[in-house]
């Protein structure tokens, strides 16, 4: 669930130039020049982006650049942990190596734009799967 609003949108022009686009296509997805880019986090070792339309029936899916030593434990929760639980939990796209070794890409299915309220038992619930 999103916290914040998001950073900044990619122009339209430069979708498919954008690096997220570029990993999401190397999973050959059925789509994967997305309506628009939203930027929802950016740090020095990490970014968070939301590619629109590029997931199943026209949903949005959230690419998440990391290190790879930190994608790779997030790969194997979602691969081999979450996979096997009988909880609803978000939908695993997959995992693509960084062109330059020390980071990499998780995709995974959009969870929406609510806000995260610590307060309600669901959202806990939610954010824990």
């Amino acid at each position: 669930m999103k916290t914040t609003p998001p950073l900044a949108e990619t122009p339209p022009e430069r979708l498919a130039e954008h690096p997220a686009v570029k990993a999401w296509a190397a999973l050959n997805p059925p789509r994967v020049e997305p309506d628009g880019i939203e930027t929802l986090k950016v740090r020095d070792k990490s970014a968070v982006y939301r590619l629109g339309g590029v997931g199943p029936d026209g949903s949005a899916v959230i690419a998440k650049r990391c290190r790879r030593p930190a994608c790779l434990v997030e790969r194997i929760i979602y691969e081999r942990l979450l996979a096997r639980q009988l909880v609803p939990a978000l939908r695993w796209y997959g995992f693509v190596e960084g062109p330059d070794n020390a980071h990499s890409w998780l995709f995974l299915e959009d969870a929406g734009t609510g806000t995260y309220l610590p307060p309600y038992a669901e959202h806990r619930t939610l954010a824990n799967q």
